[in-house]
């Protein structure tokens, strides 16, 4: 015996909204388009099918079920121009989920768990769930199409299989996917979570760390990683964002950005290295990430580069004595161009010159030249300097040298 389909709409005129409400069985059939204005109600009761195609211009309610039983390339397209919500108890699963919203942030308001079983439509319109209870779980195989810095999730997401995956996650405007290679086995699942935040704030501190060649770990962004399921090995890829890395993540050369990783049990950040990607700011972990769920982007100290004739020496004492006054580096004349910078322990530009040591342009411990901050002598401490030179031979900039500069007034 089939199960009674029943809508209604209820209509409040004081308040001047209408909703759709569904209470029984509503199965849409394959080739049958149903659109849907008003917000809609899947009572706990309701038990919707989609194997057509449905048009959701409003907020969706679902207490109920919402699914599919056929994979015929069936589709829910949410759409608007005006802010949804998708909230409820219920069960929600798609086959393939389109978001085309053209409101501003959040287009979407994620507050309850969703799953996506062939493909996610990032169209248009950010979809949170970030402090709203949402998530969203990709189920093997699933993947996503579109994502970009104006069509992505910020809050929780997961994938579960054995396939590669790009996570669609970012916040303030700026995509920051994350990459993972194959897990092991179709069982796993890995959460990603996107932080536009100091991480050091956050109870994971900047100076703790299990190098000295960890220079500076970026203090605008982190990553929290966790495998809900499994224990496989992956490699993970992160990247480089003009947008929404540190300056001096942002200005590093190819090789001296590495990713680092929070170590619980050592309570400290721990070097896990970088290959380069097909895209040159594409970042890719050599060391094992078992054992680490928070990670973020370091500029390291670079291993001694070859410049033809170059002393650095990475002390000074700008104290008017005549020694160590400013910061020496020998032998830049072997070199048509130079740029040095200098950043303090915030990732923040200093100093920055050109023709480092040319005409008396030299660093004594104040900020100048280029720098991004005013003039003044800078406190006592830390700080980290980034040199470029040119090469005669081939008129290119070289592999640039990092390394601790320390001002002592």
């Amino acid at each position: 015996m089939k199960k009674a389909i029943i809508i209604f709409l209820i209509f409040i005129s004081w308040a001047v909204v209408s909703q759709t409400s569904n209470i029984g069985e509503l199965t849409i059939v394959e080739g049958t388009v149903l659109s849907i204005v008003d917000e809609f109600d899947n009572k706990d009761t309701g038990d919707i099918v989609n194997n057509g195609d449905v048009y959701l211009y409003s907020s969706l309610i679902n207490d109920g079920m919402f699914r599919y039983s056929k994979n015929n390339g069936n589709i829910t397209r949410f759409l608007g121009d005006v802010k949804q919500e998708i909230q409820g108890g219920g069960s929600l699963e798609f086959y393939d989920l389109l978001l085309d919203n053209s409101s501003s942030y959040p287009a979407f308001e994620l507050r309850t768990s969703m799953s996506i079983f062939n493909k996610l439509y990032l169209e248009q319109g950010i979809l949170q769930s970030r402090d709203l209870g949402g998530s969203v779980l990709f189920q093997d195989d699933a993947n996503h199409e579109q994502a970009s810095s104006s069509s992505y999730i910020d809050g929780l997401v997961s994938k579960k299989g054995n396939t590669e995956f790009e996570f669609p996650v970012g916040s303030g405007e700026h995509y920051r996917s994350v990459k993972i290679s194959s897990p092991s086995l179709v069982s796993d699942v890995f959460s990603v979570v996107y932080h536009q935040e100091n991480s050091n704030d956050n109870g994971y501190s900047h100076s703790s760390v299990s190098s000295s060649d960890i220079l500076f770990i970026d203090n605008t962004e982190y990553w929290e990683i966790n495998r809900e399921e499994g224990n496989s090995e992956i490699e993970l890829t992160l990247s480089i964002n003009s947008g929404s890395s540190s300056e001096a993540l942002v200005d590093a050369l190819s090789g001296s950005v590495h990713i680092v990783g929070w170590s619980s049990a050592d309570s400290e950040w721990k070097d896990l290295g970088a290959n380069i990607g097909l895209n040159d700011d594409d970042l890719i972990t050599k060391e094992s990430t078992l054992g680490f769920s928070i990670f973020a982007l370091a500029l390291m100290k670079t291993e001694e580069v070859p410049l033809d004739g170059i002393v650095i020496y990475n002390a000074i004492t700008p104290n008017g004595d005549g020694k160590n006054d400013f910061f020496l580096i020998e032998g830049l004349e072997n070199y048509i161009d130079n740029t040095l910078k200098v950043f303090n322990r915030w990732g923040v530009t200093v100093y920055e010159e050109g023709n480092y040591g040319e005409e008396g342009k030299v660093f004594r411990g104040k900020s100048g030249g280029r720098a991004t901050i005013g003039g003044g002598n800078l406190p006592r401490g830390v700080y980290f300097y980034m040199l470029k030179c040119k090469s005669k031979a081939t008129g290119k900039y070289i592999e640039n040298k990092t390394g601790d500069l320390y001002i002592n007034n």
